[in-house]
């Protein structure tokens, strides 16, 4: 079975190579060839140098970011759940740089993944990578961690939750090779809301419109929603439209 690899790596925690930012790609300078691309780099500079993998993994989360048009509700605690190998983060930090203004207390951004020690091509596991670009964008005043962590044992209140692509279809969840009693979307929506706090956001993003039904069905039943905005579009290629929501709750 599939999942078997999940309980060796969870058994083993080997975090593999260290990851090193470019060694994948001879051109780091990459630079986007739509305009859309471009003014996102205007709008949010990357100042670190990136490999072009992770220049287009974060400018398509800056770009799904970036349609919000609604205020985000202020935080001081974040989570975010399923982050893999977190190698978004600089676009996401520099999303979060640009629409909060400095506080007096430094805020966190907490990221949780269930398959932490999952490798990728080169060796290196979502935990290596993820704790790479965790300390590269932590700042004096955004500060970023990674854990290999069950998001039902996550038990911290927060003000503000991302949930990128929840595996929502027990097709896409088994085919990411996880346990079948990993998926319980049901209750992990349900924990989400226990966690946050009035008047708090949850941004949550599916691909294509059925995933949205699904996490709708679940969010409706767990939320005593304020308001709710929904965009859709996005820079990631997809056969689905790519379904954005942003919720705030009394």
């Amino acid at each position: 079975m599939r999942s078997t690899g999940f309980y060796i790596r969870q058994k083993l925690q080997w975090r593999g190579r260290t990851h090193k930012e470019g060694v994948e790609t001879a051109a780091p300078q990459w630079e986007p060839t739509t305009d859309r691309g471009r003014q996102l780099l205007k709008k949010y500079p990357l100042h670190e140098q990136h490999s072009e993998l992770t220049l287009r993994e974060s400018l398509g989360h800056l770009d799904l970011l970036d349609r919000f048009q609604t205020p985000i509700p202020d935080f001081s605690h974040a989570v975010e759940v399923g982050v893999k190998n977190w190698r978004y983060l600089p676009g996401l930090a520099a999303w979060l740089k640009k629409s909060f203004k400095a506080a007096k207390n430094p805020r966190k951004l907490i990221g949780v993944e269930v398959d932490a020690y999952r490798l990728d091509r080169r060796g290196c596991s979502y935990f290596e990578t993820g704790s790479y670009f965790a300390d590269q964008q932590t700042s004096v005043d955004l500060r970023f961690e990674y854990q290999a962590l069950d998001f039902k044992k996550f038990h911290q209140p927060v003000d503000l939750l991302f949930w990128f692509f929840p595996l929502v279809c027990s097709s896409t969840h088994k085919s990411w090779g996880l346990p079948k009693e990993l998926f319980r979307p049901r209750d992990l929506f349900h924990h989400a809301a226990d966690l946050l706090k009035p008047q708090s956001g949850f941004i949550v993003v599916n691909q294509g419109d059925w995933e949205w039904e699904e996490s709708w069905h679940y969010l409706k039943s767990s939320f005593d929603l304020k308001e709710q905005h929904v965009v859709k579009g996005s820079l990631h290629p997809s056969d689905h439209p790519i379904v954005s929501t942003l919720l705030i709750r009394k």
